[in-house]
């Protein structure tokens, strides 16, 4: 049973690579990609080498890389004329410093990285699903997730999706050992919570999922208060102790407690596409001098361009929503509603049938699978996680997101299992 398990799981991990490859080249055709296929010496030429020596990198694919060869080349986090950033956190940057490191340049080394990745989260949820509902449940958990093409579309990019989603289905994974198992000491706390600052640094959008997780292992019915407590609190501030050492270094490099410079400039450009409410102009990716607030502030050569570009446009925000308070506030209302709709926007007619298809099968079942096991704390934990996942970047990115509605859509393919296999256990039962 188990290498008819393994084989399964092998064979997902082969359709996962394959099919990200597939899609990797077929985004290069269409002049949006690099050659995947590509010799190594020219994936290194163009995707390291010249990220590393362009004035800025603007692209996430080119940001990843520009930090992973800043860090293999022990510069650590800086900017090509010596300057500390903070552009990109660290997770994901020292996670392909790794594989680089290891592999060499190669693009093939991420690509099975990332459909490893993958794998091991559909594993995790599906044996979750099986453990705590049903076997029917870990069954259709696992059919949902492989006919999850957009997810294994981005296991051919070099983003953080693939990883962010490991994470975050291990994470999950052991909270509910943990909540099972009353026997489990502090080590699994600290574990649990060092994956969790790991999670953060790859995508801080998982701090919407900590305060879940911490308040899941707190309320669990046996260990007593005081040891719940104890514990909880330390999963939390394990959580929280890796993204504290990345805002004190930038205290101390960037004079500023900053998780990212890019924050804002996501924030101000993303309003600029929906409903313009907030416009700096694309600043970053064509470096203008100019924006509608005046021109950006002059920079002496010891100064840090990055860092008082972003300082100019956080405090040109802030002021701007001091203004409008109430417009603000039902941008942030109009983009967390966003999140639970199907995305389309800019996809080929397949891709958004794609995008609908999977969303009719998964985001209505799974809220109704959340309703129906209301009881359970493991369904209160997927549904406020994917509550989480979506509302943080509702404040601080701009509208609705592939990339940040994909986590939510592997969580809820738990919960919307668990009302298929409600269905089918009826249908056999009449």
């Amino acid at each position: 049973m188990k290498k008819k398990i393994f084989a399964l799981f092998f064979a997902v991990f082969l359709f996962q690579a394959g099919f990200g490859l597939y899609y990797a080249i077929s985004e290069h055709k269409r002049g949006q990609y690099f050659d995947p296929l590509a010799p190594s010496s020219e994936y290194f030429q163009h995707q390291i080498l010249d990220a590393w020596n362009a004035p800025r990198a603007w692209g996430d694919l080119e940001a990843y890389n520009r930090a992973a060869y800043s860090l293999i080349t022990r510069h650590g986090f800086e900017t090509l004329d010596g300057q500390p950033s903070a552009w990109v956190t660290p997770g994901f940057p020292a996670f392909l410093a790794l594989l680089y490191s290891a592999f060499g340049y190669h693009f093939f080394a991420v690509l099975f990285f990332n459909a490893l990745c993958v794998t091991l989260a559909y594993a995790a949820l599906s044996q979750l699903g099986a453990r705590v509902f049903s076997s029917a449940t870990g069954i259709t958990t696992f059919i949902l997730l492989c006919l999850n093409l957009r997810m294994s579309m981005f296991v051919g990019y070099i983003y953080t999706e693939s990883l962010f989603v490991s994470i975050l289905a291990l994470t999950l994974y052991g909270a509910v050992e943990i909540y099972r198992n009353p026997a489990k000491r502090w080590p699994a706390f600290l574990a649990l919570g060092l994956l969790s600052g790991f999670g953060v640094l790859v995508r801080p959008a998982f701090l919407g999922v900590v305060p879940v997780v911490a308040l899941f292992l707190f309320f669990r019915s046996r260990g007593g208060l005081r040891k719940n407590f104890l514990s909880t609190l330390l999963y939390g501030l394990t959580s929280l102790s890796l993204l504290t050492a990345w805002v004190v270094r930038n205290q101390t490099l960037l004079g500023e407690p900053l998780v990212t410079t890019n924050s804002v400039y996501a924030l101000s450009e993303g309003n600029q596409d929906f409903y313009k409410a907030f416009t700096f102009g694309d600043v970053y990716k064509n470096a203008p001098s100019q924006t509608p607030y005046g021109p950006l502030p002059p920079v002496l050569a010891s100064e840090n361009r990055e860092l008082k570009d972003a300082l100019f446009l956080r405090d040109q925000f802030r002021e701007w929503k001091s203004k409008n308070s109430r417009f603000y506030l039902w941008l942030t209302t109009w983009r967390f509603k966003s999140f639970w709709m199907p995305y389309t926007a800019d996809m080929s007619p397949r891709n958004q049938a794609i995008s609908l298809f999977l969303w009719l099968i998964i985001f209505p079942a799974g809220l109704l699978g959340w309703y129906r096991n209301r009881k359970d704390p493991v369904a209160w934990l997927f549904g406020l996680s994917t509550v989480g996942l979506i509302a943080l970047p509702s404040l601080v990115v701009v509208g609705p997101s592939l990339r940040y509605q994909l986590p939510a859509q592997i969580l809820l393919s738990l919960l919307a299992a668990t009302e298929y296999a409600r269905i089918a256990a009826r249908a056999r039962v009449q």
